[in-house]
């Protein structure tokens, strides 16, 4: 049997303030692990980018050393070559070495070029590395902040539901007869989303009109459903149509 001394609406509407409390602490426990897991994948990714910065930096400079080598061979060449010159026995190895030497010496402007080229590229590339390491820095420092602030976030939370838990099921106590079963019986399969108010003649929960006479059940002690989201009713304080 409803009690008809109580006031079953009122019993609702706290319970109904103490689960929307519940539902946004739980919120607030599952939405932390996501917001690291979102700045871990984001240090991973500036993580590749620095070091694919770092790579262009270092291929470059084994390149530009390896086109140095070059230039120092063909300097050595013509060198070589043109002492050559004084001790050729004809005119066609004469000619031979001439012809040696203006290769090597265009090979060396060719090479001189690109050897300038990587050089005006390397300051950029190091540049670009440098930015890179302080974006990868700048995601460790977010990271780490994140991760206090989720711990805190988590402390708190966990204390609030500890300390609400207590009123909550103090409060549960209050319903009983049909509000107790039906209660129960929402909360099972909806959990903190087992109540809704009534606004004017409309359930707040999927805002489909409610009958009248269901209305005017909710002032006679009798529990009633949304006949559309299935949704425990309730008239809050100060209803009115």
């Amino acid at each position: 049997m409803n009690d008809p001394n109580k006031d079953y609406n009122a019993i609702l509407s706290t319970l109904h303030r103490m689960h929307r409390q519940f539902a946004d602490l739980l919120e607030r426990l599952q939405r932390g692990p996501k917001k690291v897991r979102a700045a871990q994948n984001r240090l991973e990714e500036l993580q590749k980018l620095a070091d694919a910065a770092v790579k262009r930096v270092v291929d470059l400079r084994v390149a530009t050393d390896e086109k140095q080598a070059a230039l120092d061979a063909s300097e050595k060449n013509i060198q070589r070559r043109s002492s050559q010159l004084m001790e050729a026995k004809d005119n066609r190895e004469y000619q031979s070495l001439k012809d040696q030497i203006a290769a090597d010496k265009a090979a060396c402007g060719v090479l001189e070029d690109e050897i300038l080229e990587a050089m005006d590229r390397m300051e950029l590339l190091k540049e670009q590395s440098e930015k890179a390491k302080q974006e990868l820095q700048l995601g460790k420092d977010q990271l780490e902040k994140i991760t206090r602030e989720i711990a805190d976030e988590k402390q708190f939370a966990e204390d609030e539901i500890r300390r609400i838990k207590v009123e909550f099921y103090a409060e549960e106590k209050n319903l009983d007869g049909d509000f107790l079963e039906n209660y129960k019986r929402i909360f099972a399969s909806r959990q903190f989303d087992t109540l809704a108010a009534i606004e004017g003649t409309k359930c707040t929960g999927c805002h489909t009109k409610i009958p009248l006479e269901l209305i005017a059940r909710l002032g006679q002690h009798h529990p009633v459903l949304c006949l559309t989201c299935g949704r425990m009713l309730y008239l809050p304080e100060n209803f009115h149509m």
